[in-house]
């Protein structure tokens, strides 16, 4: 099974909860460097989820900025940005080797209204597997949701695609670092 988001089981993949903000950057610098490889090409969408739950961890996204910038600064990389989880998932920034680009597009980004209703992961992924991959690119698709995962009209052809493909998908679950020492009991 090449992705089965209900197990926690990942092919070619993982899903990682990060505190934020150090561990939101360190999270995408590890999943980044992961995807890479040693030589050639490699094409990364990053998707991140716009609904109203991610607005705190949005904010961190001006400083995970320069990872993005540091990928995108090395030969043969490129990096696309999908906006999801307030309509249709949109692309942001196509793939592009502009460290500029991807700095100008993070610090226009913005959450959704609180409340509105969970969005379809795989939806956003449907819309990365559409853009202009190299051929013989490793490829890779970071997801940044705090919302569950659930299967999606697009889930068996976003799937199918991967395995294909050969995807790394990589789940990054921002979570509020703890504000102080745990109750007794915990």
């Amino acid at each position: 099974m090449p992705l089965d988001v209900a197990s926690g089981l990942f092919w070619k993949g993982r899903h990682v909860q990060a505190g934020f903000p150090k561990a939101l950057e360190a999270s995408l610098q590890a999943a980044l460097e992961a995807s890479s490889g040693a030589e050639g090409p490699v094409d990364v969408v990053l998707a991140i989820d716009s609904t109203g739950l991610m607005g705190e961890a949005l904010r961190p996204l001006a400083g995970a900025a320069a990872v993005l910038e540091r990928f995108v600064s090395a030969p043969g990389r490129r990096l696309a940005l999908v906006r999801w989880g307030d309509g249709a998932p949109k692309v942001r920034v196509n793939f592009t080797p502009q460290a500029n680009t991807v700095r100008r597009a993070l610090a226009a980004w913005r959450p959704g209204r609180p409340g509105d209703p969970p969005k379809d992961a795989f939806s956003a992924m449907g819309t990365a597997m559409k853009l202009g991959w190299r051929p013989g690119a490793r490829k890779a698709v970071l997801v940044l949701t705090a919302a569950p995962v659930s299967p999606g009209a697009a889930r068996s052809a976003v799937l199918d695609w991967a395995e294909r493909e050969g995807v790394t998908v990589t789940f990054i679950e921002p979570v509020a670092e703890p504000r102080g020492p745990p109750s007794p009991g915990r």
